[in-house]
């Protein structure tokens, strides 16, 4: 097809790199009024997950009447989902999540009949859905491309990456215990925080669809805006999206 000079040679240098072949043919479609032979190409997406946990520990007497106990456990989850995985193998991208938890506890006794317990903690959780680095000509990122009929073939990363969501949570817990007699009583209360962001736009990398293979290769969006001529006027704009909710709080008191 490189001999065709309505053909893009932008476009069919990334065909050729991240489409290759298919071993057979098993159907023909037209591209400038020539057959090109098309067939199945036979991919096999992984599908698997690995988990690193660590767990640490540290209890301390500081006195008689004081301890203090910490607890920090990390996971860490990488792998690959076929959720989130494009058609081509060479756009494939894992998924990293990345949790923290880390609390202190301290612990006072007033006397034999009163106990006081103070716990902080504080969460995080990471989890991303990158791009890659693939690159095509001209552009700061690799857009999105369907051609539907005759291919039907998506070439391009993970259509809704790249993304990226990370939530922090905080807390605190105060816990009294008054023992009187035959009774006991419990004072105590609790606070929370939320932070959460989410860093995701619809189709930030572009996203362009194509009926058949001669659309892509001879009537290219991807070229014609570069070819527009200089009469004809175009508009511009930029598009931001908050999702979410940034950041919640709750607490609560017991007795």
């Amino acid at each position: 097809m490189s001999r065709f000079t309505d053909v893009s040679q932008t476009n069919l240098n990334v065909l050729k790199t991240y489409l290759p072949p298919a071993p057979t043919a098993s159907a023909t479609t037209q591209v400038d009024s020539q057959e090109i032979p098309i067939g199945t190409l036979p991919i096999i997406q992984p599908s698997y997950s690995n988990l690193y946990s660590s767990l640490t520990s540290m209890d301390y007497t500081i006195s008689g009447t004081d301890q203090l106990r910490g607890r920090y456990i990390y996971a860490n989850r990488s792998g690959f989902s076929t959720d989130t995985l494009p058609m081509l193998p060479a756009f494939f991208q894992g998924e990293n999540i990345r949790q923290h938890l880390i609390s202190l506890g301290e612990f006072h006794t007033f006397s034999s009949r009163v106990l006081n317990e103070f716990r902080a903690g504080f969460s995080r959780n990471d989890d991303g859905i990158p791009a890659g680095n693939a690159a095509f000509p001209g552009l700061d990122a690799f857009p999105n491309l369907v051609i539907q009929n005759d291919l039907n073939a998506q070439i391009g990363p993970f259509s809704q990456g790249p993304q990226q969501r990370v939530q922090n949570g905080y807390q605190l817990i105060d816990n009294l215990s008054w023992t009187h007699g035959r009774h006991q009583l419990k004072f105590g209360g609790e606070g929370r925080k939320y932070i959460s962001s989410t860093s995701f736009t619809s189709s930030v990398r572009g996203n362009y669809q194509y009926s058949t293979l001669d659309g892509f290769l001879r009537i290219s969006a991807l070229m014609w805006w570069r070819s527009v001529p200089s009469a004809l006027p175009l508009f511009q704009g930029i598009r931001s999206r908050l999702r979410g909710m940034p950041a919640t709080r709750s607490g609560c008191a017991r007795m």
